[in-house]
């Protein structure tokens, strides 16, 4: 289990470098984000499959929730997991 996980919508900016930025935000307005209260900058990232992604502005965002959390050197995206 991760460490830490953070929890909120995601805007997804691919850098020049061939790495990405995250920023987890409680709202994204026209593709950007609005209340970004965490960022990860050049990152490797792994995004499972079934979070979907909107593009808007050459950046890519989730219309729901995501994690956002990381193993090792990988950042991963995924739908929340609620204990059941």
């Amino acid at each position: 289990m991760p460490k830490h996980t953070d929890r909120g919508l995601l805007v997804v900016h691919d850098e020049a470098d061939g790495t990405t930025s995250l920023a987890i935000c409680s709202k994204v307005v026209d593709g950007q984000p609005v209340n970004v209260y965490a960022e990860y900058h050049h990152a490797q990232v792994k995004i499972d499959q079934d979070v979907r992604l909107t593009k808007a502005n050459g950046d890519r965002y989730t219309d729901d929730i995501v994690e956002v959390f990381a193993r090792g050197a990988v950042v991963n995206v995924r739908h929340p997991k609620y204990d059941r």
